[in-house]
């Protein structure tokens, strides 16, 4: 992830773009946590929000990764299935952990 390339694209200043990206993870830590608690008890409704929830802030932030995998699950979802998230949710937990690294990452640069 190209934080400078992101910042510059949205017309944000580098450490503004870093602090909505801050928060972006810490709510989507917990979102994340009640998204697989909703999908561990088959509520495709609540799944759906949740995802969709994640899907607009990622492409508010220009996060197309973590966006494709928050759609795919809210795409399942709104079809009342829940059998095949499991995958895109892994992704997309996957796609959150590489925002975190590249933030932290940034944030040791000099």
């Amino acid at each position: 992830m190209d934080v400078a390339a992101n910042s510059r694209a949205l017309d944000l200043e580098e450490d503004e773009y870093l602090e909505l990206l801050r928060l972006f993870i810490r709510t989507s830590v917990a979102n994340l946590s009640d998204l697989s608690r909703a999908v561990d008890q088959n509520r495709a409704d609540q799944t759906a929000a949740l995802a969709h929830k994640i899907k607009g802030a990622a492409l508010n932030l220009n996060l197309p990764a973590v966006a494709r995998h928050a759609r795919d699950i809210e795409t399942e979802s709104k079809q009342g299935s829940l059998e095949n998230v499991s995958s895109s949710l892994s992704g997309l937990k996957r796609s959150v952990e590489e925002v975190s690294s590249a933030v932290a990452g940034w944030m040791d640069k000099p």
